[in-house]
């Protein structure tokens, strides 16, 4: 019996009702995913291979004796000795998600000793600082700067940081490949996480275009269905300027609400320009002494201190005089 697909782990199989659980850790641990039969029906064959095919895609290939085994003696068999509990060792990326993440492909690379960078076609990156993994332990690399995130689970053994960096960046795991034609994009617009701005393309093609009933292109279109015909008729004609309706009305909301994204961007460039004026105004003014304002303080200074040493010395005089007087 050999066991593919599966991440790294402890796992505990549970016969429940004639269903077949994988769980996580123990056998009241997280529900991993379950089978209710062998991939070919309730028996396989004697002297040939079946298989178990868990609804996560989880794999147990089985090679029988000359008799056919039944689904039954298989879940009995699971619940001998240690044939329920099962370890593997190792590093498993159980999930990636790509919220805002471009369509690309992204590499894996380390530029240091527990650090690992994703680095899209494009040329963005972003590195983050790896730790080490205890036994069964589930942790998130979030990459949010590329809209990128990759849940890791490790073994029973753990996993360290220099083995999670060299298990990501091995020449066969260190690619993610991001497909799809997201039609929304998200802007930054200020100095701030919320200050964002989404902005959702629409396709103009004639077939996307008219009204409810009758679109413009496309295989069922009017212009298409039509040709030359397409004002043959009265009804024609009709159904050709209500699509014709639909369609302006479509562009207009669409232009309208473009241009309301493009005031806001124009705006928030008006009020970061301000900004940066003030920020380099202020910087000048921290930056730059004011010489004459100095030299004038500098002056006053000397003036003080020679009008001291002047009225010290005076003072000093006096009971000189005095002392001549007595003497006399």
């Amino acid at each position: 019996m050999t066991f593919t697909t599966a991440p790294a782990g402890d796992y505990v199989f549970v016969n429940n009702g004639g269903v077949l659980e994988m769980r996580l850790g123990s056998a009241t641990g997280t529900l991993v995913a379950t089978a209710a039969g062998f991939a070919s029906g309730s028996t396989i064959a004697g002297g040939s291979a079946g298989s178990v095919v868990f609804s996560n895609g989880f794999t147990l290939t089985i090679t029988t004796d000359p008799n056919p085994y039944s689904w039954t003696s298989f879940l009995a068999d699971m619940a001998v000795g240690g044939n329920s509990n099962l370890s593997i060792n190792g590093l498993t990326p159980t999930t990636i998600t790509a919220t805002t993440a471009r369509p690309q492909t992204y590499t894996f690379t380390s530029p240091g000793a527990g650090q690992l960078t994703l680095t899209g076609a494009d040329g963005t990156s972003q590195t983050l600082t790896i730790a080490d993994m205890a036994a069964n332990e589930t942790r998130t690399l979030d990459f949010n700067q590329l809209g990128v995130s990759i849940t890791l689970q490790t073994g029973p053994a753990g996993r360290t940081a220099a083995q999670i960096v060299s298990d990501l960046t091995g020449t066969t795991n260190n690619t993610i490949v991001i497909e799809g034609t997201g039609n929304v994009s998200t802007l930054q617009v200020g100095a701030n996480v919320p200050d964002t701005l989404q902005l959702e393309f629409v396709s103009m093609l004639s077939e996307n275009l008219g009204s409810a009933a009758f679109k413009l292109g496309g295989s069922s279109g009017l212009i298409t269905t039509l040709g030359d015909q397409v004002v043959k008729t009265i009804q024609d004609a009709h159904n050709l300027m209500s699509a014709l309706d639909g369609a302006i009305q479509t562009l207009n909301s669409r232009r309208g609400t473009l241009g309301a994204a493009q005031n806001r961007l124009e705006h928030t460039i008006n009020s970061l320009g301000v900004a940066v004026e003030n920020l380099t105004a202020s910087e000048s003014r921290i930056r730059d002494a004011d010489i004459a304002e100095l030299s004038s303080d500098l002056v006053a200074s000397n003036i003080l201190q020679s009008a001291g040493v002047a009225v010290l010395a005076q003072a000093n005089q006096t009971p000189q005089a005095v002392l001549q007087l007595l003497q006399r």
